[in-house]
């Protein structure tokens, strides 16, 4: 008999697991991944100075990253920063806000294959206001197989610098060690 898994996703009581809709059937998905033992949570943050550098106004952010091969992107957040000028402060970053300014490419090196095959909104990937979920599920995780190099694009659209920063989660392989199912 298989055992409850508690993880993020059950410990959030605003889930309505309710039959054919986009979130238990995306869990679904992952199942295999989520009961997996030999699998860890690993967050990559991009920009990882996002809240002290802005994006350029009409400018890029590129990066490549290395996970560890055979990792499994399963889900983004992308959070863009309202820029707020207080008085003998400056400027000083405020709430996430829906991003409307962004644009997102991620691709597997080794592969060439893109999560899209053109950049996308950033929209798709803004988990809301409300904080339903803390993260944007994908219909289906991406393994990133050999390598395991990930390139990153952002793009601001807009004739102003803006602050931003795109969580992506991965679950990568570990050792497991002897004395347990525990990965090292």
């Amino acid at each position: 008999m298989l055992t409850n898994i508690v993880d993020g996703f059950l410990l959030n009581p605003r889930i309505r697991y309710l039959p054919y809709r986009a979130a238990p059937m995306q869990l679904g998905q992952m199942e295999a991944l989520r009961r997996a033992h030999n699998y860890r949570d690993q967050i990559f943050v991009h920009p990882p100075d996002g809240l002290q550098n802005p994006v350029p106004a009409y400018g890029q952010y590129n990066r490549q990253f290395r996970t560890t091969p055979n990792s499994y992107l399963w889900a983004l957040s992308f959070w863009e920063f309202e820029t707020i000028e207080r008085e003998g402060i400056g400027l000083v970053i405020g709430p996430g806000v829906a991003p409307t300014d962004f644009s997102l490419q991620i691709t597997d090196e080794a592969s060439g294959s893109e999560i899209a095959s053109e950049f996308i909104s950033s929209t798709l990937f803004w988990p809301g206001a409300d904080g339903f979920m803390p993260q944007v599920l994908l219909t289906q995780p991406r393994l990133f197989p050999t390598h395991g190099l990930v390139s990153v694009r952002i793009a601001n659209k807009d004739s102003a610098a803006h602050y931003c920063q795109l969580l992506l989660y991965f679950l990568e392989p570990c050792e497991l060690r002897l004395e347990g199912d525990q990965c090292a």
